[in-house]
């Protein structure tokens, strides 16, 4: 029997203007996940444990993107998966990605595959069906490659520019219940099509945003997160998001913006004045009758590998 683990970083997508196609990598949450491969006729056996673990529904992702990894590859060998569930369910920060990222990268490990960023984005971007009802690679390509990710995706082909930064963001994160397949419906309140001085405007806006991150221009890269193509048909359905997006923004933040399908938010502003916005955010909430949570982070890498040790701290340990 052979045994690998790796870990896969939390994401935020769109960042406003780059609705699949601009993702980035942050050290908010994590998942990661343990695999024994041993000779048999490919089957998947998924144990799900950690903080999140009571909110995991199937299929999951994990167990999907295994099982064409099999199929594809024609792996005789069945797959015992312990998944360690860090990054809150249903919460828009890439959490059914990471899954099948880190379980990938583990299969990856016990078996000596080689897998690279390139192939376990493909594969665990197109297991978000069963979470969203549809493929998408935005999340996987950040879980995968890490820092900004610039995501092109056909019908015949992903690609996948990745960039370094350095730099802080602010997540927060209501404390609301998962909503089942929450972004197949945040998908499906999306107009089948939009004006064209509205996706002119959206298309300046998401290669404005990308310039000036690259630039390290972050108040520039605040001024452009927004759209008219798809937040303002997510946002009535994103909890007080107006009032902590219009709190956030008086007391000076660069941007704010839905962080994917939401509810989390993803905001830019001056380094030293993270940790006071992340206050006002917090306040904000608790006057729209929510509590929530805040974490000032950093840009986070691609997957990597977990000592079999490390492993065990993690699943000896699960919030109640």
């Amino acid at each position: 029997m052979s045994r690998g683990c790796a870990r896969a970083w939390s994401s935020s997508a769109n960042l406003g203007p780059g609705f699949d196609s601009l993702a980035v990598a942050h050290r908010a949450y994590f998942d990661a996940a343990c695999v024994e491969a041993e000779p048999g006729p490919g089957r998947v056996k998924l144990n799900v444990t950690g903080p999140f673990l009571k909110h995991v529904s199937a299929p999951n992702t994990a167990e999907v993107a295994l099982e064409s990894l099999v199929r594809s590859m024609g792996l005789r060998y069945n797959l015992r998966v312990t998944l360690w569930k860090g990054v809150p369910v249903s919460a828009g920060l890439g959490g059914s990605a990471a899954s099948s990222v880190a379980a990938l990268a583990a299969a990856s490990e016990a078996l000596d595959l080689g897998l690279g960023p390139a192939e376990v984005t493909r594969i665990a971007g197109a297991a978000e069906e069963a979470a969203a009802g549809s493929p998408h690679f935005d999340n996987a390509a950040a879980s995968s490659f890490g820092g900004l990710v610039v995501v092109l995706s056909d019908d015949e082909e992903v690609s996948v520019r990745s960039f370094r930064l350095d730099l802080r963001l602010l997540v927060l994160r209501p404390l609301l219940k998962p909503v089942e397949q929450k972004t197949k419906l945040m998908r499906s309140v999306l107009p089948s099509s939009v004006p064209f001085r509205s996706h002119v405007r959206d298309l300046s806006r998401a290669l404005s945003l990308l310039a000036s991150l690259l630039s390290g221009d972050l108040r520039s890269a605040g001024k452009v997160m927004s759209d008219e193509t798809v937040t303002p048909y997510r946002a009535p359905l994103v909890p007080c998001f107006n009032e902590v997006r219009k709190a956030l923004m008086a007391e000076g933040a660069y941007g704010v913006a839905i962080s994917g399908a939401g509810p989390s938010l993803i905001a830019l502003g001056p380094e030293e004045e993270l940790e006071r916005l992340a206050a006002a955010g917090l306040r904000a909430y608790r006057l729209c009758g929510l509590e929530a949570e805040a974490k000032v982070v950093g840009v986070a890498g691609g997957f990597e590998p977990l000592s079999p040790s490390e492993m065990s701290k993690l699943t000896s340990y699960s919030e109640p």
